[in-house]
């Protein structure tokens, strides 16, 4: 080895700074795929590419008459999408309201025109950050229920899937992939 290279193989500090490093660069790397992800925009409800919502709302006690309704009723969705948070205002026929999100996994008291004050938190999904996840505190049939809704875009960004998943509190589990259209 001549004077002016030193070999830092197994130096400490160097290891150590490399390391360091790296954590900083998954750490951007995360933090840039959550700002490339925006729902931001009007969305229409596809019927015809969304699955039916009837076992979920039959699982929650609603009557045969509200169900169909839900089934073939347009919706649309306007959202705004900060780092740290989701506004969504819904409107169809039947409901018109907006709800907004904090994007950070902690309960709070949300009212809604369907179901009353309920307890919602939403926030990323782990390890995939294109996915934002709400869960929301509700009563199916009078007992206790967990509602979850999984928003994502498909590639091109044109697409949000609205996937729901209703857990009761007896185990059972139904799901529906609702598919919104970006106008």
């Amino acid at each position: 080895m001549n004077k002016t290279t030193m070999n830092l193989k197994g130096f400490y500090p160097f290891t150590k700074v490399k390391n360091i490093f790296l954590f900083f660069i998954v750490l951007q790397t995360q933090a840039q795929a959550m700002n490339t992800i925006n729902f931001t925009g009007t969305w229409q409800l596809d019927l015809k590419a969304s699955d039916s919502i009837d076992s979920l709302l039959k699982a929650q006690g609603k009557s045969r008459f509200e169900r169909r309704i839900a089934n073939s009723m347009e919706v649309t969705q306007n959202i705004s999408h900060q780092q740290n948070s989701i506004s969504i205002k819904m409107s169809s026929r039947a409901v018109d309201e907006t709800h907004v999100f904090v994007l950070n996994k902690q309960w709070h008291p949300l009212n809604t025109a369907r179901m009353g004050t309920i307890s919602a938190q939403s926030y990323y999904a782990e390890g995939n950050h294109g996915a934002i996840i709400t869960e929301m505190k509700i009563q199916a049939n009078g007992k206790p229920a967990l509602l979850s809704s999984t928003r994502t875009l498909s590639q091109d960004g044109n697409s949000m899937f609205l996937d729901l998943l209703l857990r009761l509190h007896d185990g059972s589990q139904y799901s529906s992939r609702r598919v919104f259209t970006r106008l």
